[in-house]
């Protein structure tokens, strides 16, 4: 009885997290993340194809129900949200996921200040970090890595001045 319900359960959560995330909501002006999920066969490729890139890990704080957020730097006076995108999928059987985001999509960004990235997965078994640009400049790209997941929602913000 519990094998039918556990995964009816995991199904309705991700589907109540994907009905309230963001995906399409930005707020007006504030633009989106230029962002990518895709399933990964080693997860350690990105690594192993970049091995100068400097690797700058973001804060990661475990939450209840499964949640983890990632961070990056401080709110200041003054800053506001510059961009901000979420998305969610549902995996067959568990899969390493990466995403991968990027600000400003074009163009110049703003002063970047604070990054935060809330993650919903079905494991708690993964990492985020900085592989170009950062707090105190105007272009970030980020790497989240989910492992061995059945499915991974988003919510990311970048705030800057």
């Amino acid at each position: 009885m519990a094998r039918f319900f556990i995964p009816v359960a995991v199904f309705f959560a991700v589907l109540a997290v994907t009905a309230s995330s963001p995906k399409d909501d930005n707020p007006a002006g504030v633009p989106k993340l230029r962002t990518e999920i895709k399933v990964v066969d080693n997860i350690k490729n990105f690594r192993s194809r970049n091995p100068l890139t400097k690797l700058t890990p973001l804060s990661r704080s475990a939450q209840p129900k499964g949640q983890t957020i990632y961070t990056l730097g401080g709110r200041v006076g003054g800053d506001r949200l510059a961009a901000q995108s979420g998305d969610s999928q549902l995996f067959g059987p568990p899969q390493d996921v990466q995403l991968v985001l990027t600000y400003p999509q074009s163009g110049v960004g703003a002063i970047i200040s604070y990054v935060e990235i809330t993650c919903d997965q079905s494991s708690n078994l993964g990492d985020a970090y900085v592989v170009d640009g950062g707090i105190g400049q105007r272009s970030i790209t980020i790497v989240v890595e989910a492992l061995h997941t059945t499915f991974f929602t988003y919510v990311a913000q970048i705030y800057g001045y």
